[in-house]
């Protein structure tokens, strides 16, 4: 649903703009305060993914800004995900994904190779407490679907690097979803994103793929065996063995 402002600045029905959701930026950092103004109308429900934002010379009276200075605060909405500009259509919010999302921080991972070990100490942190959680909460149905896909991590280890690499952040998508911890579950999924690149790295090594299968298999016993302490101490390891080759 569009903001109600059509690409020649005309306004549609009774628009969201004229109803008061812009309001003028204080000038503590007028680009930061137009950032932080449409965020929070993303995060609030105003704006939702696939509204168009209203046209440059529209939105820059509303927001109070040069022009300018507008441009400014959309490119840097457009690097963190939250939008998306279409040429000779408009600016758009975006769905949010997690790859979106990512995007900047995919950037530091290429730019800076010891980032990858700082993402390593990340997940540890993360994924050794989901993994506990993990223990007490998992159902049937998960501990079948982690079943089938070590099946599929055995299956691909020797030779199938991408098929590997899949199967791998399907298992720990599993154990992060029966964790029942929705913010955890949002957390993991911008940095699964993100450890896709280290994943694809490592798993070059055929020792590196053979080391992750048998972790796995030490996890999903300690998840099937209902061991918070287990599972995060299998998951701990297993992070760390990953991290030491980088």
């Amino acid at each position: 649903m569009a903001i109600g402002i059509t690409d020649d600045g005309s306004t549609v029905p009774a628009a969201k703009a004229a109803a008061g959701v812009f309001k003028t930026v204080r000038r503590r950092s007028v680009a930061t305060d137009a950032i932080d103004q449409v965020k929070a109308l993303v995060t609030s429900g105003a704006l939702v993914p696939g509204d168009q934002l209203p046209p440059e010379r529209v939105l820059s009276e509303l927001l109070g800004v040069s022009r300018p200075t507008l441009r400014e605060a959309v490119n840097a909405l457009a690097a963190m995900g939250v939008v998306e500009k279409r040429q000779g259509s408009g600016t758009y919010v975006t769905d949010l994904s997690s790859e979106l999302l990512a995007q900047p921080m995919v950037f530091m991972l290429d730019a800076n190779p010891k980032a990858l070990r700082d993402l390593a100490e990340v997940r540890i942190a993360l994924e050794t407490s989901a993994a506990a959680s993990a223990a007490e909460r998992i159902d049937a149905s998960q501990l079948e679907a982690l079943a089938e896909v070590l099946a599929h991590l055995r299956a691909a280890a020797a030779t199938d690097v991408e098929a590997f690499v899949a199967a791998d952040v399907r298992f720990h998508r599993i154990v992060h979803e029966a964790s029942a911890n929705v913010i955890l579950l949002s957390l993991m999924a911008t940095l699964s994103t993100l450890s896709e690149t280290s994943r694809m790295l490592t798993a070059q090594d055929r020792d590196v793929r053979a080391s992750t299968l048998q972790d796995h298999e030490r996890i999903f016993e300690r998840l099937a065996a209902r061991d918070p302490q287990g599972a995060a101490e299998s998951m701990r390891l297993h992070l760390q063995h990953i991290s030491a080759s980088f």
